[in-house]
């Protein structure tokens, strides 16, 4: 490929990387009171931890449909749940299943990984000779996902040593020493379960899971998407933001950045 062609792959993928951070970019037409309404990447992880740690106690307490899985998963899936605790599943605000088969011996990684279900899920696929490891940035979350760690490993899945663990840190930054600490290529699976559209930048967040991922490595995820740009009042609702609607994917967007 040519020298020129390449810088012009490189300014495209910097238009379209800007355009995933559009949130925080004021439109000239935009009310003064709409400019003042937009959320830093601070506010908004801010909101984010405190919808899932103190706002949402269980699924139950969710205001709208957005956070559910559609459908049943694949039996192999539906059998590997009913060894999750219950407490794991009451807190579980997915909405799909982003999980593959074939993770004999892997290493996986979860992005929000939340009250923990998928990584307990994977835990068994993987085998204990694999490793799971769970990222989220929200305390509460995080004291239910570990509390379990060692029964589950040990008693229900008869490890002689657990493979399952979960790290406080942002998905925008999985490197970050003084985050979640995972080393560059050194993970062939990365799964998220409705959470990047909760990132108020999804080009970080897609950087990054390159970053961490072995050559060949394959990222898996479910999420929530819309075919247009959303308005204000919708982007700056803190239910709506929580509950993965205010800063969703825009589709074709996000769908150009991961084929490149």
């Amino acid at each position: 490929m040519s020298t020129h062609s390449l810088a012009l792959i490189s300014e495209l993928i910097k238009i379209f990387c800007s355009q995933f951070k559009e949130n925080l970019v004021f439109d000239s037409n935009m009310s003064t009171e709409a400019k003042e309404s937009q959320k830093s990447d601070k506010d908004v992880h801010t909101i984010v931890a405190d919808y899932y740690g103190k706002v949402l106690q269980s699924k139950k307490d969710l205001k709208t449909n957005a956070c559910c899985t559609a459908g049943a998963p694949h039996p192999t899936i539906r059998q590997a749940l009913k060894l999750v605790p219950d407490e794991i599943m009451e807190k579980y605000y997915g909405c799909g299943n982003p999980i593959p088969f074939g993770m004999k011996g892997l290493t996986v990684v979860d992005l929000g990984s939340g009250s923990g279900r998928d990584c307990y899920i994977a835990s068994n696929l993987v085998g204990e000779k694999g490793k799971v490891i769970g990222v989220d940035m929200t305390d509460e979350q995080l004291q239910v996902a570990r509390a379990h760690v060692e029964g589950y490993c040990k008693k229900t899945l008869g490890y002689q040593s657990i493979n399952l663990e979960f790290r406080k840190g942002l998905i925008e930054n999985l490197t970050d020493e003084e985050g979640a600490n995972i080393k560059p290529d050194s993970v062939d699976i990365v799964i998220s379960n409705c959470v990047v559209n909760l990132s108020p930048n999804k080009d970080q967040v897609l950087s990054s899971v390159w970053s961490i991922l072995k050559t060949g490595g394959e990222f898996y995820f479910s999420d929530v998407y819309c075919d247009r740009r959303l308005p204000s009042h919708v982007r700056t609702h803190h239910v709506l933001l929580g509950e993965c609607l205010g800063w969703t994917n825009k589709q074709f967007l996000f769908l150009f950045f991961i084929t490149l």
